[in-house]
């Protein structure tokens, strides 16, 4: 289909462009010839049906015309005759109005078609300074990855051979909704009733070659804190053995302190699960028969949203996860969480960032219920071109207690 725009006014009340009205002590002489400067502009007028204003300096009286005809106009179209036009040839256009003498009609004169008539070696030539497209956003760039939910049963084995091997795929997803349900239970008791709790923290940080062994580590050890503030929030921190805190040892190159695995299985906490979308993937078909369960946040409506901001990329960036979790058949409890980036943030130079954190029971002397918290913890990481691994491991939990003395000097009373 052809567009054109087509100019039908009427000059009743208009006045020629240019033109004042005549008063009685005035007349107005105009010329309307064109003079052989004004051709050229004159005939592209004409050829593309504009209209030509010619000889006078009354801009306000030209622009009130050329507003007054464009108010009124028709918009015509026909279906193209892909046959007619030909490539580099004049074609002409004629349009007219039957019955309708008052109108004037201004349209352009012909088409010509260059599509065709472009060599290969022009083409060659102004390709190297075509416009390069805008770099996606943050919501662009995740909305276009295709996640663990997305991936059919074939890829998923292909993608995660290490995590999936022993796993009995499901032929349906009768159970997902019940199953969400009981470890949603779980994770909502452990973080309504958690206790303060510190333990003992060994971080080993290893930066690795290309070909993944070590090329530089450092261990220390910590004593761990997690706990919920007053408002609910979850708060975890590294320690000395007086509570004071402990910067991590140097290393001659970059290097990342990793944290926040107690609170990983915040995604399956009922008020949270609508941020996610939840695939159950089956069984392992090996003791002790955990069910398994695929996660991808929707970047849209997820109220969880992990920051990265780094000395390359001073701007944070926004993070959202997918991954698998482990629930034990018995206790429906989350024994292993696996999670990774939804998408490679190429533009913060992180282009992978996975934890895998394997979990066991804790019991306190103080606490009734036992609480399942992370045993050992993987971090592997590309960050700039260069791979990282961190090594956490966490032993002897205990509850402490936050006392807070205050004391009250006595007045002074002058004499």
């Amino acid at each position: 289909m052809c567009f054109l725009a087509l100019l039908l006014y009427s000059q009743q009340g208009v006045p020629p462009a240019g033109q004042k009205p005549a008063s009685d002590n005035q007349t107005i002489r105009i010329s309307n010839e064109v003079t052989a400067p004004q051709d050229a502009l004159n005939a592209l007028a004409a050829d593309t049906g504009g209209h030509f204003l010619k000889n006078t300096n009354a801009l306000d009286t030209a622009m009130i015309t050329t507003l007054a005809e464009i108010s009124r106009y028709y918009l015509l179209g026909w279906p193209l005759d892909t046959d007619a036009p030909q490539p580099g040839k004049y074609n002409k256009i004629r349009v007219t109005v039957k019955g309708h003498p008052e109108f004037n009609v201004r349209v352009r004169q012909a088409s010509l078609d260059l599509s065709q008539l472009v060599s290969k070696h022009e083409k060659a030539a102004a390709s190297p300074v075509q416009a390069q497209p805008a770099p996606p956003t943050e919501m662009e760039i995740y909305m276009r990855a295709r996640t663990v939910i997305d991936l059919t049963r074939e890829e998923l084995l292909q993608a995660y051979p290490d995590e999936l091997r022993d796993l009995e795929l499901a032929e349906n997803q009768q159970e997902l909704d019940s199953l969400l349900q009981k470890v949603g239970e779980n994770v909502e008791r452990f973080f309504c009733d958690f206790p303060n709790t510190i333990s003992k923290e060994q971080v080993r940080r290893e930066r690795l070659k290309i070909d993944g062994t070590v090329d530089e580590s450092v261990t220390q050890n910590y004593n761990y804190t997690a706990y919920l503030d007053k408002s609910g929030g979850w708060e975890e921190g590294r320690t000395d053995s007086s509570g004071h805190e402990i910067p991590p040892e140097h290393m001659s190159g970059l290097s990342f302190l990793t944290t926040g695995f107690a609170s990983a299985s915040l995604y399956f906490r009922p008020q949270h699960q609508f941020g996610c979308r939840f695939r159950y993937l089956g069984r392992q078909h090996t003791e002790p028969y955990n069910h398994v369960i695929a996660f991808a946040q929707k970047p849209g409506s997820s109220d969880i949203v992990g920051v990265f901001k780094s000395t390359l990329q001073p701007a944070p960036v926004h993070l959202f996860y997918q991954g698998f979790v482990w629930v034990d058949p018995r206790s429906y409890q989350i024994v292993r969480l696996r999670e990774g980036l939804l998408a490679p943030r190429n533009d913060a130079f992180l282009a992978t960032a996975n934890s895998d954190i394997r979990y066991s029971e804790v019991r306190f002397q103080s606490v009734a219920r036992p609480f399942w918290l992370p045993r050992e913890v993987v971090v592997t990481f590309q960050f700039s071109g260069q791979k990282y691994r961190n090594r956490h491991r966490y032993s002897d939990y205990q509850v402490f207690t936050i006392a807070i003395e205050e004391k009250f000097a006595p007045p002074v009373v002058k004499k």
